[in-house]
């Protein structure tokens, strides 16, 4: 059982086994966030990934961690000038390796190999404007769908479509949504279709491949 412990000093990732003895811990270092925390991890084959990212001040990082030791795989460093809570997910398409998909409002939408922790894409899709990246990222079929924005302000759900480094690393912007968008909660994809409940407590549901 993976749990993250956040504070504004000695936060930590702890493994845990199922009779509530710990089995490893990773520090994570301060937190810094004016909302507090709210990341989560996730688990993909052997590895333990979270999305560390803070408030200016901060540590920002992206980091798999083995499942069995805590002990370091990859760790990617990023800007720290954002809290966002988005959790992450798996993107593979047919005879693909694993993208490990994560979302930030001034990052956009990156692509980053499971195995290696290469930085296969990313796009810049959410624009600057005050804005925070918490719902997460869904996969539907060859389609990546993320979202990024501000409870009164501007709010956008984006659909991008990535290609792996065979075909050049390339990902390019499919539609955008910017009407009955969620600040919080995360999309929902259920048989082609893309269901979205903003915080306001409306629901729509739009084609999932196209937008509309």
């Amino acid at each position: 059982v993976y749990t993250i412990w956040q504070s504004s000093s000695n936060s930590r990732l702890v493994a845990l086994d199922h009779e509530g003895g710990q089995v490893w811990e990773y520090p994570l270092g301060n937190y810094t966030g004016g909302h507090g925390p709210g990341i989560s991890p996730i688990v993909h084959e052997d590895l333990v990934i979270i999305c560390n990212d803070q408030e200016k001040g901060g540590n920002s990082f992206l980091v798999a961690l083995d499942v069995a030791s805590g002990k370091p795989r990859w760790k990617i460093d990023r800007p720290s000038d954002r809290a966002c809570y988005s959790t992450p997910c798996v993107y593979q398409q047919p005879g693909q390796p694993a993208t490990i998909i994560f979302t930030h409002s001034y990052r956009g939408i990156s692509g980053v190999d499971a195995a290696s922790g290469s930085m296969l894409w990313e796009i810049d899709v959410f624009g600057t404007h005050n804005q925070r990246a918490i719902g997460s990222p869904v996969v539907d079929g060859d389609l990546v769908i993320g979202s990024s924005g501000f409870t009164t302000g501007i709010k956008n759900v984006v659909a991008v479509r990535p290609r792996r480094e065979a075909e050049n690393g390339t990902v390019k912007e499919i539609y955008r949504i910017a009407s009955s968008v969620p600040h919080i909660p995360s999309p929902l994809v259920h048989n082609g279709l893309l269901f979205l409940w903003s915080d306001i407590g409306v629901v729509s549901c739009f084609d999932a491949k196209t937008g509309k």
